[in-house]
């Protein structure tokens, strides 16, 4: 660590309020130091202001939910609506659905705290016919593991949905059975009774193969 001289005291990593004090800095003859606030914001703080308690926050603590609201004018949009939703289902235990995400230790990424970061994050690709989706089912709620999503889409990225690969290629169980004609339920019965994956999925049914070779002609 750089020598700051005698009056320097060391405050790494010690808490003060929702800060941390991260790295030591010197301006102007003060000393300072680089705080990370539990909102996952950075922010330069000195010394003395922690010290006393004057600086508790990066300053996310003097605005709540509802100050915020009132602030960017959105709570009455759909986005809003929906981020409240992914935050209530990840932190709260009172909520129904709790047990199948905060519950099983998906959370929201502090960046995303802040509904702000979230519009700015989704917003070229929102449309109001689409709903968030998590691209990894079991990952959590990031700009990288998220898209606005059809339901159809969704459908298929439900965590209990199996993926199944044919010649070197990754499909859902319902994309194979829309590929091929042939129905999920007896692709994954010919699967589970030991059938190559090839003939399990292109491989039409008997009664199919009956019903329209009166069209056919030789």
């Amino acid at each position: 660590m750089e020598k700051f001289g005698n009056r320097f005291k060391d405050l790494t990593n010690q808490r003060f309020g929702k800060l941390t004090a991260v790295n030591p800095i010197r301006i102007n003859g003060k000393y300072s130091w680089k705080c990370i606030c539990e909102c996952g914001k950075e922010k330069v703080i000195m010394s003395g202001n922690l010290v006393r308690g004057i600086s508790k926050s990066c300053g996310c603590k003097k605005l709540n939910i509802g100050e915020r609201t009132k602030k960017h004018g959105m709570a009455k949009t759909r986005m809003f609506k929906i981020w409240t939703g992914v935050r209530k289902r990840c932190t709260n235990p009172n909520t129904k659905t709790y047990r199948l995400y905060g519950g099983r230790g998906i959370s929201m990424s502090s960046e995303w705290n802040d509904f702000i970061n979230f519009y700015n994050d989704m917003k070229d690709t929102y449309s109001d016919d689409l709903s968030l989706d998590r691209i990894d089912p079991n990952g959590n709620y990031e700009v990288s593991n998220c898209r606005w999503a059809t339901s159809k889409q969704q459908n298929r990225n439900r965590r209990n949905n199996r993926i199944i690969e044919c010649n070197g290629i990754s499909k859902t169980l319902a994309e194979w059975a829309e590929t091929s004609g042939v129905s999920s339920t007896l692709i994954l019965s010919r699967i589970n009774n030991g059938w190559d994956s090839y003939k399990a999925i292109y491989t039409m049914p008997k009664n199919s193969i009956k019903s329209i070779s009166k069209y056919l002609v030789f």
